[in-house]
C-alpha cells in the first residue's frame, strides 16, 4: 500500500465524522522540515502561504517546547515547534514536518474516522483501545520533502488528543508506514484546539 494512500479513504461528510479532506495541489513549501527560523522569517512565509494554526501543545521535554499544527487553503501545512512553552512568544521556530493532504475530526466525535481505522495495533498503539480510554484521532496527513524541485512522500502523521468529557489534555503524535503501522514520535500536554479548527469542521 502506498503510503500517501494510508489515509486517502476518508468518509463521506457527516455531522458526526466530519473529516476535511483538502486538494493537494498548494502554494507551500516555503519552510524546510528539519530547518529552523527566525521568529520572523518563519511568520513571514506562514503569512504569504495563508497557514494558521490547528492546534498545538508543549512537547513533552524538560523545556516544554511548544508544538502547533498549521494548515493552508489547500491542505498544506507544517508542524513547527517553538523555544518556549505554549503562549510564550518564541524568537526561534523550526520546522519539524511539511505535510499534505490534511484530514480533521472533531474531538466531540465518539467514532473512529475511516482514515483511523486503516492504523493498525502495533501492541504499544491501538486505535480501539484508545478510543476506550477517551482518545479521540484528530489529525492525519502525508509528510513529503522536496528534492529536485519535486515533492517525495514521507511516512503519514496522525495526532490522537483527549476528548473533551474526558478532561484529558495530553496528546500523541504518531508516524504511520506504508502498512499502516504506527510508532511514536512524540507526547504534548495543554492540548488545544485554536478557532480556526473549529471554523473547518463548521464548515
Amino acid at each position: 500500500m502506498a503510503i500517501s494512500s494510508i489515509f486517502s479513504r476518508a468518509a463521506t461528510v457527516t455531522a458526526l465524522t466530519l473529516p476535511l479532506i483538502f486538494a493537494a495541489n498548494a502554494n507551500a513549501g516555503g519552510l524546510e522540515a528539519g530547518q529552523c527560523y527566525t521568529k520572523a522569517e518563519a511568520e513571514a512565509v506562514l503569512a504569504q502561504e495563508g497557514q494558521k494554526p490547528l492546534f498545538g501543545g508543549d512537547r513533552i521535554t524538560d523545556s516544554k517546547p511548544a508544538n502547533i499544527f498549521f494548515v493552508n487553503d489547500s491542505g498544506y501545512g507544517y508542524n513547527i515547534e517553538g523555544d518556549q512553552s505554549l503562549g510564550t512568544p518564541s524568537q526561534k521556530l523550526c520546522v519539524g514536518s511539511s505535510y499534505k493532504n490534511v484530514h480533521i475530526n472533531s474531538r466531540d466525535n465518539p467514532n473512529i474516522p475511516s482514515w483511523g481505522l486503516n492504523i493498525k495495533n502495533n501492541g504499544s498503539i491501538d486505535v480501539q483501545k484508545a478510543y476506550s480510554n477517551g482518545g479521540r484521532l484528530v489529525f492525519a496527513a502525508q509528510s513529503y520533502s522536496m528534492k529536485n524541485g519535486q515533492e517525495v512522500d514521507g511516512q503519514a502523521i496522525a495526532v490522537i488528543a483527549g476528548s473533551p468529557e474526558s478532561g484529558r489534555t495530553d496528546a500523541a503524535v504518531w508516524s504511520v508506514d506504508a502498512g499502516g503501522v504506527p510508532d511514536d514520535l512524540f507526547s504534548m500536554r495543554k492540548f488545544n484546539v485554536f478557532p480556526h479548527m473549529n471554523t473547518l469542521l463548521a464548515q
